[in-house]
């Protein structure tokens, strides 16, 4: 176990109001030696996703479920909203990250999130705005 791991900082841990997954997700990302700013943004954006996610569907989230229809449909309705592309593409890299997991713990036997690219559209889309 590393430092960073013992010694969490406020905001890396998962509320009460988190899934359970995430609390343990989070665990292994901690395990991972990533910095608590890190740990607090994939949080955060894992947060988000959520929210977003139950605005569309009725239930709690399953991450086993996790499809690439919800990924893209994710995406593009951010760039609809306006933004940025590294604010795109630190939240798809959190979604990308617990795609990992989530077949690396066996709750996914093929996972479509570890593949998914990157917000370029957006980038360039942007400069030429």
């Amino acid at each position: 176990m590393t430092l960073r791991a013992i010694q969490a900082a406020p905001g890396t841990l998962p509320s009460a109001n988190d899934p359970s997954w995430l609390a343990r997700f989070l665990a292994s990302l901690a395990r991972e030696d990533l910095s608590p700013a890190t740990l607090r943004g994939y949080r955060y954006d894992l947060r988000h996703f959520l929210r977003w996610h139950q605005g569309l569907q009725d239930g709690p989230f399953e991450p086993g479920r996790l499809a690439e229809y919800d990924l893209i449909t994710y995406r593009q309705e951010m760039i609809a909203a306006g933004r940025r592309p590294a604010t795109i593409n630190r939240r798809l890299e959190a979604l990308r990250r617990l795609g990992r997991w989530v077949h690396s713990s066996g709750m996914l036997a093929v996972t479509s999130s570890t593949t998914f690219g990157r917000c370029v559209w957006c980038a360039t889309a942007s400069r030429s705005v």
